[in-house]
């Protein structure tokens, strides 16, 4: 749900990087099924290394790919302050 309605968000303000966004997100929804299926599988191991990978991803793309979201907002936000 988080990251629809962050795709919403940047379509509604038309962001520039909206697809380069888009794809990280969609890797790390298909490594939570791949972690899943790892685990539905008794593959603890396995889905260790993808919690490790997804870990190091989520953080890179929030220290990323939405801090530049958020400067993004936030010069929408000024400029339509008039500041």
């Amino acid at each position: 749900v988080r990251f629809l309605s962050e795709q919403l968000l940047m379509r509604h303000r038309a962001y520039p990087g909206y697809d380069d966004h888009v794809q990280d997100h969609d890797r790390m929804v298909s490594a939570l099924e791949d972690l899943r299926k790892a685990y539905g599988e008794g593959r603890a191991a396995h889905g260790l290394e993808i919690m490790q990978t997804l870990r190091a991803d989520l953080i890179a793309h929030i220290r990323g790919r939405d801090n530049e979201l958020g400067c993004y907002l936030s010069g929408i936000a000024v400029e339509s302050r008039g500041d």
